[in-house]
């Protein structure tokens, strides 16, 4: 018998209800700090707030394209990256640094 059969994903326990009640007190003290810090264009990822999906970012960007599509001789170049795993790399002692100092 394993020790791993032991555990189960955090998804499956009842403390998942008091993490996400935590979190979304986390996130309402955090909010009015973070969100002035943020770039307008910063779309995904940013919990109940209005605009803020990913299609919003789709639709932005294609309306964008259209438009310098109608002038003539224009040349459209993108980059897009996702960065969807870039929080995964953040030094939580450095973020708490910034965090308090605000």
């Amino acid at each position: 018998m394993s020790v791993d059969s032991d555990f189960r994903p955090i998804s499956l326990t009842t403390v998942k209800i008091l993490i996400k009640i935590l979190e979304d007190f986390v996130f309402g003290w955090v909010r009015p700090i973070v969100m002035p810090q943020l770039d307008t264009r910063q779309f995904g990822g940013i919990k109940n707030c209005k605009n803020s999906s990913t299609t919003h970012a789709l639709v932005r960007v294609i309306n964008k394209w259209l438009k310098a599509a109608e002038t003539p001789r224009t040349i459209i170049r993108s980059c897009l990256i996702d960065v969807s795993k870039a929080f995964d790399r953040i030094d939580e002692s450095i973020l708490m640094r910034k965090l308090s100092y605000h």
